[in-house]
């Protein structure tokens, strides 16, 4: 149990270590700043990505149209179930893998004896 507490300990400070890292990747960033700017995504001005600004466009939404409803005469068929009388199951006696005792018991496989 002695023998173990230094890797124990070293377990422990690199689980620290890595919570600590963790830790400070998903901090805010200090350096730079959510700047809104207009232009390409990719010029040199953006750390990353650029964002769109807000730009107001006037829509017009135009409201589809219905097409007018053709009737249609809807004529009911009677359907017939047939149910299968009783037929035996493909496999009636399948159940699963023997029971472990019955492999304990079997024999191991020798060669004949010499004559």
């Amino acid at each position: 149990m002695i023998a173990r507490l230094p890797r124990l300990f070293t377990v422990r400070l690199l689980a620290a270590l890595l919570l600590a890292c963790v830790g400070l990747q998903a901090g805010a960033p200090l350096t730079a700043p959510l700047e809104r700017t207009h232009g390409s995504a990719f010029s040199a001005s953006t750390h990353e990505v650029a964002l769109a600004g807000q730009r107001r466009a006037e829509t017009v939404r135009i409201a589809p149209e219905v097409p007018p409803l053709v009737p249609v005469a809807v004529t009911l068929v009677a359907i017939t179930v047939l149910a299968l009388t009783g037929q035996p199951a493909p496999r009636p006696h399948s159940t699963g893998p023997p029971a472990r005792d019955e492999i304990a018991r079997r024999p191991s496989p020798r060669a004949p004896p010499l004559a």
